[in-house]
């Protein structure tokens, strides 16, 4: 699955995964820790992940997947 992570500053990262992160799962990215606030798919099936910056307690229960 394609997919494209757009982050809150503009910059965006593009990658291939088998599971696509969902809303309020968290990404590892530029030595940073992201939690998923957004997904919307096109009609190729390509996804795109919009993040936002964790809060210094993350919640355990979401699974934390580091691409």
């Amino acid at each position: 699955m394609a997919i494209t992570i757009r982050f809150p500053t503009g910059d965006w990262e593009y990658g291939f995964t088998e599971t696509t992160p969902e809303v309020g799962h968290t990404l590892a990215r530029q030595g940073k820790t992201w939690v998923v606030v957004g997904v919307t798919e096109s009609m190729d099936d390509h996804r795109v992940v919009t993040v936002a910056l964790a809060p210094e307690v993350m919640d355990h229960d979401k699974p934390d997947l580091s691409l």
